[in-house]
């Protein structure tokens, strides 16, 4: 709650909830009332003690007033308007605070609703009903039969026995070789990558690489060094920092990529918070560009800034890295083969050699059987 507005009520109840009211809630608000706005709300001969001491309270609690006023002293007052004025050098720092003051308000509203929705949900009273015992007994009876889910649930498969060579060997385990990996547990994805650095990032493209493998952990990224001589990378992160325009940034910084690889297209901006940056943009001189996110980041954290434009775009980069990623299902299989027979290792085995020597989806017919990447 506002400190000032605790002080008014002190002061006075009505007084308090009339400001309220009048939707002066914040500090930074009420220190913007002046004797007129006080006249307004407050009219009356029997209420002049009461508006001086409202306003003595809102003007000593903030001694930038106090230094404000002796500078409006200090600078005569033709030199002011004129600075004040058209194109005067003050034009540009009055919108820049006034947008400062701006952003601070939504800040300070934001604080005071979710402190009232805190408030108000620590003093609810809590719901209760028979569903708990019975969500108890579901979860307990799931349990149990674990295995049977198990054994029921579908999985990813990637090597299939046509159903003929099935009712040959008369064994349901053979009709279907499925991967150790379930649903919830996504096969390894190697990802071979190279990055260009176009500037200071104070390590936030470090943390974005860090956050990219804590998110993924199926994701397994193997940089390319850009001093190789046989460059086997699928795709390029180029880390660009906006110093001065995005076009000339971008231009600068795509001079440095080599080849004609797909390139994912980080844009920097050094910033004290996050700020709205137009997103519809396309490259003509530069096709290779798959993707492109806006990623804000500043000394002082270090590195980047904790946001939720940050959370989106990384989150991007890294469903964009997974298309160009290889899969790897033959470990998934060598932790299956000590429970087949003589005949299903020979049929695995077979299954994943053919797959070495193709890398296209084959649909299978009654004499073959099919393999997916």
């Amino acid at each position: 709650m506002s400190v000032l507005l605790e002080k008014i009520r002190n002061i006075d109840t009505n007084a308090a909830n009339h400001v309220k009211e009048a939707g002066f809630r914040s500090d930074s608000e009420i220190r913007s009332l002046t004797r007129e706005d006080l006249q307004e709300m407050f009219p009356g001969l029997e209420k002049t003690s009461m508006r001086k001491r409202i306003f003595e309270t809102i003007s000593n609690t903030d001694p930038t007033n106090v230094l404000l006023t002796k500078l409006k002293d200090f600078i005569p007052r033709d030199n002011l308007k004129a600075a004040l004025s058209n194109n005067g050098v003050l034009v540009k720092y009055l919108n820049i605070l006034k947008d400062m003051q701006t952003q601070q308000n939504n800040v300070q509203k934001f604080l005071e609703a979710n402190i009232r929705f805190l408030e108000t949900s620590r003093d609810a009273q809590p719901r209760q009903g028979p569903a708990s015992a019975y969500t108890s007994n579901a979860v307990a009876k799931r349990s149990d039969k674990n295995t049977e889910v198990l054994s029921t649930r579908p999985s990813q498969v990637y090597v299939t026995e046509s159903s003929r060579m099935t009712g040959a060997h008369g064994n349901s385990s053979q009709s279907s070789y499925g991967s150790s990996y379930s649903h919830s547990q996504k096969p390894p994805v190697t990802v071979k990558y190279k990055t260009v650095v176009s500037g200071k990032t104070f390590n936030a493209n470090g943390q974005i690489l860090d956050q990219i493998r804590s998110s993924a952990p199926e994701l397994n990224l193997v940089e390319v060094e850009a001093t190789t001589c046989v460059d086997d990378s699928e795709i390029t992160l180029v880390f660009c920092p906006i110093v001065s325009r995005v076009g000339t940034d971008v231009e600068a910084a795509m001079k440095t990529v080599p080849g004609d690889k797909p390139v994912i297209l980080l844009l920097m901006h050094h910033v004290h918070e996050v700020k709205y940056v137009p997103s519809m943009r396309t490259w003509p001189d530069h096709h290779n560009i798959v993707l492109h996110v806006n990623v804000f980041y500043h000394e002082k954290v270090p590195g980047l800034i904790v946001c939720q434009k940050n959370v989106e775009a990384i989150t991007a980069v890294k469903n964009e890295m997974l298309k160009y990623g290889i899969t790897d299902v033959r470990s998934g299989y060598l932790s299956d083969t000590a429970s087949l027979s003589s005949h299903d290792t020979g049929v695995v085995t077979h299954s994943l050699s053919q797959r070495d020597n193709q890398s296209k989806l084959y649909s299978w017919n009654p004499m073959n059987w099919s393999i997916r990447k």
